[in-house]
């Protein structure tokens, strides 16, 4: 099973738009970083995202250039904030290849958590638009395989 892992990009500041959609910049840098998980042949069957604006239209790019035929949701507890224990559950029943859209630093304290099983270890700096791909092996274990960061594209 792969699980990428995707901060949402640049979003327009709250006090121009308290939805807070992407910026143009935001929606460059995700269509990017799009292409280059299509180039890689990373497919997915599933792109969840936190609800909020920015994270869905995040998501709504990576769905419509990698795996159009993918599902498409919005998940509760994706938040900003948000305990990351009822995703860690989920994804551990998960037999499909998923996209995650979210925020920092719940992306980060994730992350943390699955390879190192350690949530104050930071181990990847998500940058907007950042996407880390994890992969995890038959004992459970996860993986950072790749990362992509527009700022290095």
């Amino acid at each position: 099973m792969r699980l990428c892992l995707m901060r949402h990009g640049e979003a327009v500041n709250k006090s121009v738009d308290p939805a807070r959609p992407l910026t143009t910049k935001g929606r460059g840098d995700t269509e990017r970083i799009a292409l280059v998980l299509k180039q890689a042949s990373f497919n997915f069957d599933i792109v969840c995202h936190s609800g909020k604006t920015r994270a869905e239209q995040t998501a709504a790019i990576v769905r419509d250039v990698v795996s159009p035929q993918a599902s498409f949701e919005k998940k509760e507890g994706l938040g900003p904030n948000d305990a990351i224990d009822d995703l860690v559950y989920d994804i551990s029943a998960w037999d499909q290849d998923v996209v995650v859209v979210g925020h920092l630093p719940y992306l980060s304290v994730l992350t943390s958590r699955l390879v190192a099983n350690n949530e104050s270890k930071p181990l990847v700096a998500f940058q907007t638009s950042t996407a880390v791909i994890l992969e995890n092996d038959s004992n459970g274990n996860w993986y950072i395989v790749s990362v992509f960061n527009p700022e290095y594209l």
